[in-house]
């Protein structure tokens, strides 16, 4: 090759490559404008929209409006149970039975004293039979025991069924909102992994153009083009999955926050730092306290106890308060019976006792109880759970913190490559290809570190999630 050809390939190679350094200058400015886009979709949005309308959590609040329902009825058991019934009967018709006879004057317009000698004759003795028969029944019974062995303990249970739902519908809500906004980071990174991919494939058909003029310069091999091709063939899928990817993850999220379209932006920005944490110690300490799953088992724990409470009843017997008016026509409290209208009124005490039912207490007891320990060797099971959870956060919190330091560390020094190789090839003592490794390196470790970011955000949102710290203020409830 003459020195003017070479001198001139030279030239023409150190063009193209100040104006790739320059552009891989502009990376984080592309990457940055791709951030905190006002208008742009935010992982709160995506979690607001994602609870308030996924039918997990209607479900739930249908179960706790029919366990206020339950303790609506259970609040009316309190009321004393008053009856009223109204009737009529016309019975049939039968001959009066004699009761035996009585000797009584011929005249029995006469009364008093019956004077010696007065005709007498034998008169039947019988009640009449009246056919219509017409009564009013007012009936009041006060169950006592019932009030302190049923009823307030079954208020009770139905009380902490609702506390137990509402915890529930906490906890749904906590995991819908994690599971939100795992998925909008995953869109946000497929987003942003995007660009990068897009700047790789640029710098690879950069390559591959600088490749094909050192060829032709007769400063590189046809092995050095191929492989340039090569890349920018691994570059155009990289680009086309991530759109795929990309796209699928935008119709997922349209599907779960149940909207037609959603913003082509993303609002929010990528930690730069870890946010401050609790120790492992108190992060478990304060989610025991907080974490909506071990309320609701707890609630049902009280539950079930109030319930063994009714189910003791059934052994002692019960005691009922009855008062009753009765108006009838005849009156049954009359004798003779009388064709007219009596009011009688009733008043008095009642204890009874089931033998089936104190009987059937114990097998309900045993299971009650199996049931209270069924409930608090899962509220075990959910501690220990809570702290794992908490363990695996902190991890992969830390790993993330690690992996951003590291990459950090492989972009600066993937720049000082890239600028190293820069100054051997305008010295000429070295070809473009090695200028062109360096800047693929520098887009695999902005790549890497893109990663990691989103990784900490991840994170972060797990660690919330395992603490249940403000989990429904930042859900904007």
């Amino acid at each position: 090759m003459s020195p003017t050809i070479r001198s001139v390939s030279l030239l023409a190679l150190g063009a193209m490559l100040a104006t790739t350094t320059s552009a891989h200058a502009q990376d984080d400015d592309v990457l940055a404008a791709e951030l905190a886009v006002p208008g742009g979709l935010r992982a709160q949005d995506v979690v607001r929209a994602v609870v308030e309308s996924s039918f997990d959590r209607r479900a739930r609040l249908a179960e706790i409006e029919a366990a206020r329902a339950d303790v609506d009825r259970a609040w009316l058991a309190l009321v004393p149970r008053v009856g009223l019934s109204a009737s009529y009967m016309r019975l049939s018709e039968i001959e009066a039975p004699t009761l035996g006879f009585v000797a009584a004057p011929v005249d029995q317009t006469q009364g008093g004293v019956i004077e010696p000698g007065t005709p007498l004759v034998s008169v039947p003795i019988s009640f009449p039979v009246l056919l219509d028969q017409t009564q009013v029944r007012a009936q009041l019974v006060v169950p006592v025991s019932d009030y302190f062995l049923r009823v307030l303990p079954g208020r009770d249970a139905a009380e902490h069924v609702v506390h137990a739902g509402e915890a529930t519908l906490e906890a749904t809500e906590a995991r819908l909102a994690l599971e939100a906004e795992q998925l909008y980071w995953g869109w946000a990174r497929a987003r942003l992994g995007l660009v990068v991919a897009r700047t790789g494939l640029a710098t690879a058909e950069a390559h591959r153009d600088d490749a094909r003029r050192v060829f032709e310069a007769g400063l590189a091999t046809g092995a050095d083009v191929s492989r340039a091709e090569a890349q920018v063939a691994a570059m155009h899928e990289l680009v086309a999955t991530t759109e795929h990817l990309r796209d699928a993850l935008a119709d997922r999220l349209r599907t779960v926050m149940h909207v037609s379209t959603i913003p082509d932006a993303i609002g929010d920005t990528l930690p730069d730092e870890p946010a401050i944490h609790a120790s492992i110690d108190d992060a478990v300490a304060g989610a025991l306290e907080r974490r909506s799953e071990l309320r609701a088992i707890g609630a049902q724990v009280e539950a079930l106890e109030a319930q063994r409470i009714v189910q003791d009843a059934a052994l002692i017997p019960r005691l009922d308060l009855i008062g009753e008016v009765l108006l009838a026509n005849p009156n049954p409290r009359f004798v003779p019976a009388q064709e007219r209208f009596e009011t009688t009124w009733a008043v008095g005490a009642q204890v009874s006792w089931q033998l089936a039912d104190a009987l059937s207490a114990d097998p309900s007891r045993r299971a009650l109880e199996s049931r209270i320990a069924a409930a608090r060797a899962s509220r075990e099971s959910v501690e220990e759970g809570v702290r794992a959870e908490i363990v695996d956060a902190d991890r992969q919190r830390r790993d993330a913190v690690s992996a951003m330091t590291s990459r950090h560390a492989q972009v600066d020094a993937a720049e000082r490559a890239l600028r190293q190789a820069s100054e051997v090839f305008r010295a000429g003592r070295g070809t473009g290809l090695p200028v062109i490794d360096a800047q693929t390196l520098l887009v695999r470790a902005r790549l890497d570190l893109l990663n990691a970011r989103i990784d900490l955000a991840v994170a972060d949102a797990r660690w919330r999630r395992a603490i249940e710290e403000g989990a429904r203020e930042g859900r904007g409830r």
